[in-house]
């Protein structure tokens, strides 16, 4: 059902980057993409990385039965993460025609980028919101919030004011796209109160803030590297090219969303299984995820290497250059998926630190290259940067996998074997 859902939610946005493309063209793509990617951006940084510290928290409070203690640890996230966002928001407000100067060299993007910090604060809730029900095994629900339920507001409200006869420029886009992670925001938040009744004194909820700000400096890095395609695609290409990029980008993203969908499933469970030390059945879920994300994605890689200009068609006849693009973020993201979730069970064996710095290497590499291959090649340089940074990346966090945590999803580790027998005679023991 979850996986459903993400596939859903994956098909109406791309539904929605179509229309987009299709109605406004490249320019007007692009100025949307730069408005999104900035919102996602600052989103992030009032996350602060606690999204995952609390999935992985939850998770193990509700493997003790612990409720009261996953209640006092999503309100103490929630209030955070919403004061933070909000004073980003203000401050992406107050900087709207300075980035619309780099975007499009004048103040032309100013309205884009102040509909981008209204949606700030929403997206931020709706992610927190959903982690909290992923930690609670509410996984269908926590997948609607944060997938389809926002982007089918806006396509919906998008074309019937295109066929009554209004949304004449791509800002009404934003717009739409701004309200639709509002009303996921509003779904979240609602499922928490239900959820954060009081049942009597909540207890002190464990510190999370460090962990948080690894896995967000973590996380910033590669979102600051997709940023910085974009927007380094934009100074040299103009919006056009950047819009162009953009929907080779979110195209290739469908792997990601595979990839996101088995991890919403999987965190959990590798979250209360390493606190338990249960290596084994790590290593068996993450071999089967692997093998069931790769037959998932495959179908589409097939499709996006052989005629990609039939699926950038779609999106109109200017985006037909973006084939090699397409072909090279494609294949990164598919070698992503092979090497399977090793990148979350670092992060639920609480190696956050190694999680950091394996990132920052990799993406301060793909960011050397983005701007040496982009002024060059264009957006198939920086589909190249991208491409090696996903690929260093997974190849780094498997090594540590192994080395480190001791879960080898290739043949058995000592740890492995030790903790089946200490779970066999734990069993035996009963």
């Amino acid at each position: 059902m979850a996986f459903s859902i993400k596939i859903a939610g994956a098909a109406v946005a791309f539904l929605l980057n179509w229309f987009i493309a299709r109605h406004y063209g490249a320019a007007g793509a692009g100025l949307v993409a730069a408005a999104v990617t900035t919102t996602v951006m600052v989103a992030s940084f009032a996350v602060l990385g606690l999204d995952n510290v609390l999935v992985r928290a939850v998770a193990i409070h509700q493997r003790q039965g612990s409720l009261d203690r996953s209640k006092a640890a999503v309100k103490r996230v929630f209030v955070l993460v919403g004061s933070l966002a909000l004073i980003l928001a203000l401050g992406v407000l107050l900087a709207r025609n300075l980035l619309s100067t780099i975007v499009a060299d004048s103040h032309e993007a100013g309205p884009y980028f102040a509909l981008a910090a209204i949606a700030v604060p929403a997206l931020a809730i709706a992610r927190i919101a959903s982690a909290a029900l992923r930690g609670l095994g509410r996984v269908p629900l926590s997948q609607f919030i944060i997938g389809p339920v926002g982007a089918s507001a806006a396509i919906i409200a998008l074309a019937l004011t295109v066929f009554a006869g209004g949304a004449r420029t791509a800002v009404w886009a934003t717009a739409y796209q701004s309200m639709g992670w509002v009303l996921a925001a509003g779904i979240g938040g609602y499922a928490l109160v239900r959820m954060l009744k009081p049942v009597g004194r909540s207890p002190v909820p464990e510190p999370m803030l460090k962990s948080g700000l690894l896995l967000f400096a973590a996380g910033m890095s590669t979102y600051f590297l997709e940023w910085l395609a974009v927007f380094t695609v934009s100074a040299h290409y103009g919006p056009a090219g950047a819009g162009i990029f953009r929907i080779s980008f979110q195209i290739a993203g469908l792997f990601t969303l595979i990839n996101l969908a088995f991890q919403s499933i999987m965190g959990p469970h590798f979250a209360a299984d390493l606190h338990e030390r249960n290596f084994g059945r790590v290593a068996t879920l993450a071999r089967k995820s692997s093998l069931a994300m790769g037959a998932s994605g495959f179908p589409l890689l097939f499709l996006v290497m052989i005629w990609p200009e039939l699926v950038l068609s779609f999106f109109g006849a200017e985006f037909l250059v973006g084939a090699s693009t397409l072909r090279i973020l494609a294949a990164g993201q598919f070698l992503n998926l092979l090497l399977g979730p090793v990148g979350l069970i670092i992060i639920m064996a609480r190696h956050e630190k190694l999680n950091l710095a394996y990132n920052l290497g990799s993406n301060v590499l793909a960011a050397v290259l983005c701007v040496l291959l982009t002024p060059v090649w264009g957006a198939e340089g920086a589909a190249i940067a991208l491409a090696a940074t996903a690929l260093v990346r997974r190849i780094a966090a498997a090594i540590i996998v192994r080395r480190v945590i001791g879960v080898r999803l290739i043949g058995r580790s000592a740890r492995q074997d030790a903790s089946e027998t200490a779970a066999s005679e734990g069993s035996a023991a009963c």
